[in-house]
């Protein structure tokens, strides 16, 4: 049997390949990498000797020190609790923890993961105490099983495991029929006061609150074996029911949809079937509905087959068809009975700002890509060292507007917000599914002598009007997700603060601002300077003590 798999398998592994892979379009070329003047970031660099763990293998730190802001993707490793200094004032009312989560890591000494979002997920906590205007700070990677696998192996003997888009060791043989694990790098929630490190590859992962120790997988009860579970869960602000979305994979591929009570699990579900797999990201939730629109980012059943075989990693198999509409599925929140599936216009995006309705539409709103750029930027996500994020990648803020008449969705059309090119979008959580005024949301703030390829300010957007407020950190200084949390006697939806993680690439330190989202342009409330970086993380949540 064994001589038999290996003669036979490689044989119907290359009859698949050039039967489904020869079809698929030629790769886009990189964007290609811009040389700008050394700064102060230079000379931190140059300053670590080669004995020093912090400097990194040659190709990796010429590319840091072409882009000095690629230092901020450099791998730490577990942060032990420890009192940052804090300069300001920390808020009466922002007594908690802001949890972020992202990939610690994207590198294994000289081994690159096949793409950002294939990282190994690191959580990290900053408490902060307004009576004593103190804080601490700890990190911890997420113990998946890869993790773990990982930590087993010398450093540049290969990937022990596979993931979304990486290979592991062993070349065909060593992926042959290995699926995809889970990273756990996405998203952290509390939910049922646990605290869960999120990724749509794959079921909660639970940590301890206390030590950010990993207890293992989470399953909320009910929820099924097979089932994923989204990175962007919506808690409804009214009923405090979670929904989220999970991939099913099989043939067809599913999307199943759930509906969560706190104490109860999952009270309910439903699958949509699915014609390829498709990178189904985030989702919306609107005063009485689920919006499903799933974009022409697929992979094809031949892709699958070849991935399964051993071939190029899962994610690798995706491709942008233009030629195909987006969809769009609609489902009732009560019973998740769905009302409406029709095609909207061929659009990507990641993710979702909110949704609200008017009457007979259904308003969702959206940092959309422009048209074929989205194979461009995912290049530029498998290797961010010699990548970045161009003007021609990056989404900027829309609304589409959805009808919903007499049993019957249509399109009605899109609106563009603002120009302004953003990413990882938040608002006030009290109007997640109602009509919120405000998205806040991380961006670039333009140079005339040198391009910008990474997001360097945040920005507080008014949605109707496109206003936008920007505030920016100084050269250097790369800013995440802004998360806003509510002041807990707050009128207005945005009476809050929002609190920051900012990489200073001239120190390759990192600090936590509090802003005013008010008074954005003016000076930050706080800033919590820590002893190191944090790589660059993905989302977040304020826990409150």
């Amino acid at each position: 049997v064994i001589w038999l798999t290996i003669a036979i398998i490689p044989l119907a592994q290359s009859a698949i390949h050039r039967g489904c892979v020869s079809r698929q379009a030629s790769s886009v070329p990189v964007a290609h990498r811009v040389r700008v003047r050394a700064s102060q970031a230079g000379a931190f660099w140059k300053s670590l000797g080669d004995g020093d763990i912090r400097r990194p293998p040659k190709r990796y730190l010429d590319n840091i020190l072409a882009e000095p802001w690629r230092g901020g993707l450099e791998p730490i490793s577990d942060i032990s609790p420890y009192a940052p200094e804090v300069s300001g004032k920390i808020p009466e009312d922002l007594e908690g923890s802001l949890l972020r989560n992202g990939p610690g890591r994207i590198r294994v000494g000289d081994n690159l993961y096949g793409h950002w979002f294939d990282g190994d997920g690191l959580v990290s906590r900053i408490t902060l105490d307004p009576k004593t205007n103190s804080a601490t700070f700890s990190a911890k990677y997420v113990r998946t099983d890869r993790f773990k696998a990982q930590e087993r192996t010398h450093m540049d003997d290969g990937f022990e495991k596979r993931g979304a888009w990486t290979n592991r060791k062993g070349g065909f043989l060593g992926n042959l029929f290995q699926l995809p694990t889970n990273p756990a790098n996405t998203a952290v929630i509390c939910w049922e006061k646990k605290i869960l490190a999120l990724c749509e590859g794959g079921p909660p992962i639970e940590i301890s609150g206390d030590s950010l120790e990993t207890i293992g997988e989470y399953r909320i009860p009910g929820l099924p074996e097979n089932s994923f579970f989204s990175a962007h869960p919506k808690i409804d602000p009214e009923t405090g029911i979670l929904y989220n979305i999970g991939l099913v994979l099989g043939q067809p591929p599913k999307l199943r949809v759930f509906k969560i009570v706190e104490g109860d699990g999952v009270e309910k579900s439903v699958d949509i079937p699915l014609e390829e797999l498709g990178f189904i990201h985030d989702f919306a939730i609107s005063n009485n509905h689920i919006i499903l629109l799933l974009n022409p980012w697929t992979a094809s059943v031949c892709g699958t087959v070849n991935s399964v075989f051993g071939g190029e990693a899962l994610g690798r198999q995706f491709k942008w068809n233009p030629e195909r509409a987006s969809r769009a599925v609609i489902i009732r929140k009560n019973d998740l009975k769905p009302i409406a599936d029709f095609k909207i216009p061929s659009m990507t995006f990641d993710h979702v700002i909110n949704a609200y309705e008017v009457k007979d539409d259904i308003r969702v709103q959206l940092l959309r890509h422009r048209p074929n750029a989205y194979t461009t930027l995912e290049q530029n996500r498998w290797d961010l060292y010699s990548g970045g994020f161009s003007r021609s990648v990056m989404p900027e803020p829309y609304e589409i507007s959805l009808v919903m008449r007499d049993g019957e969705g249509s399109f009605k059309g899109f609106r563009e917000i603002t120009d302004i090119e953003c990413e990882l979008p938040r608002i006030n959580p009290e109007f997640v599914g109602r009509a919120a005024r405000y998205a806040y949301v991380n961006t670039k703030k333009q140079d005339n002598k040198k391009p910008i390829n990474f997001l360097n300010a945040i920005a507080k957007v008014d949605l109707v009007t496109g206003e936008t407020v920007m505030k920016e950190f100084g050269e250097g200084l790369y800013a995440g997700e802004p998360v806003f949390v509510n002041r807990q006697a707050a009128t207005e939806e945005d009476d809050g603060y929002l609190l920051t993680y900012v990489y200073d690439s001239n120190i390759h330190r990192t600090k936590i601002v509090i802003s005013d989202p008010r008074a954005l342009e003016g000076p930050s409330i706080a800033e919590i300077k820590l002893h190191h970086h944090v790589p660059f993380s993905f989302h977040g949540t304020f826990v409150r003590s």
